[in-house]
């Protein structure tokens, strides 16, 4: 696919060393940086992955009835105390595996473990599915303790809520310290591309920002410039446009601020062109001589891609269309009829008899003892002196 490989033996991040503190992960209030929780650094300079007090509480309530005997749990909220026991076992399991609770210096030595997790190269990756997890059990958790106690279900509800607010509240009044850096779509610098490892290899960083923001032509053999007008410039993410007038008699290239990947397309007055790998891995095109018009780069992925990303889409849109199928053809169920319903009647019953109305009536007796033993026409008679 790529000609030239990736520089991944700059790759200097580990994963075991940037496991989280357990303290963190439940610090009352978050804090945000663009430094990790790299062993040593100072807890300030994190990414945001706190659960907070709120996202705690809530899974509290949910597992309480379990740890208390005495509280009151309906059977008809059971099933659904079980689905939210499963997510919060889910999200608690992501919990461990990014804490340092998790052994991962020791697994890092079995080499097909250190080879996959690798690939996710921050253990902190896997605090969003931590977070969804456990945010459906703690709803769960509130909503079936209000459902069972009903006179504090607005207590409840307040409570989560106010702590949820109060937690929240501190960060967005700016009482984090961390000057939050807007990284700007522009600008090509070397922390952007994190140092490199992502690039062919040779690509000097440090010449990439110089770049940016501009078109940047074919050097003239006698140091001179190119007779070629750029205008229009326009840049956004990874699409980019501008117009040319081009009065040289030989082609010449132009290099945009865009990192060369295969996959990009470029077109030249609606019609599309080859790209190429330019200088410090750059998108690299060539304008014709004597001629003017529009140019047009945008990445559209290799063909090998968006195949298959067409097959998902269509499995996708298959299943959904099964399901909706199924549920049309599927029967409905018989209405309710209390005849049929109703458990078969005991031989006795099914055949009582002639004499049990009289001897019940009399006796006091049911009429499957009567049918069994009836009474006499004599005892009858007494009885009904």
């Amino acid at each position: 696919m790529m000609t030239e490989p990736i520089a991944l033996q700059e790759l200097s991040f580990r994963f075991t060393e940037f496991t989280v503190p357990l303290a963190l992960l439940t610090k009352v209030f978050m804090e945000i940086g663009f430094y990790t929780m790299k062993e040593g650094a100072a807890l300030s300079n994190v990414v945001p992955a706190t659960l907070g007090p709120a996202l705690i509480c809530a899974n509290i309530l949910l597992v309480l009835p379990l740890l208390w005997r005495g509280m009151k749990r309906s059977p008809a909220g059971e099933r659904n105390r079980r689905t939210a026991l499963h997510l919060a076992a889910w999200g608690a399991a992501a919990v461990f595996l990014m804490s340092r609770l998790m052994p991962w210096k020791f697994l890092a030595e079995i080499q097909i473990i250190s080879v996959i997790v690798s690939y996710i190269q921050f253990p902190w990756r896997l605090f969003p599915f931590a977070l969804l997890f456990l945010s459906f059990s703690g709803a769960a958790g509130i909503w079936l303790i209000a459902k069972d106690y009903q006179q504090v279900r607005y207590h409840v509800s307040f409570l989560v809520t106010f702590v949820a607010v109060l937690t929240a509240a501190y960060y967005l009044n700016g009482n984090n310290g961390e000057h939050v850096l807007i990284m700007q779509t522009e600008t090509v610098a070397p922390g952007m591309i994190a140092n490199g490892e992502y690039l062919y290899e040779g690509t000097d960083i440090s010449r990439l920002p110089e770049r940016a923001g501009h078109v940047t032509l074919q050097p003239a053999e006698n140091g001179g410039g190119r007779a070629v007008e750029i205008t229009n410039y326009h840049k956004e993410g990874s699409n980019l446009s501008f117009s040319y007038q081009s009065s040289e008699t030989v082609p010449v290239y132009a290099e945009v601020p865009l990192l060369y990947y295969p996959g990009y397309s470029v077109k030249i007055n609606g019609e599309k062109t080859s790209a190429e790998r330019g200088e410090q891995n750059t998108v690299r095109l060539w304008l014709q001589p004597g001629t003017a018009g529009d140019v047009s780069v945008s990445y559209t992925g290799l063909p090998l891609w968006n195949v298959a990303s067409w097959i998902s889409l269509l499995t996708a849109a298959a299943v959904c269309l099964w399901k909706i199928i199924s549920s049309i053809h599927k029967p409905s169920p018989a209405p309710y009829n209390p005849a049929r319903s109703a458990p078969p009647l005991p031989s006795s019953a099914a055949r009582p008899h002639p004499r049990a109305p009289h001897c019940y009536k009399a006796s006091g007796r049911t009429p499957d003892s009567c049918t069994s033993a009836p009474f006499p026409l004599r005892s009858r008679r007494r009885w009904s002196r």
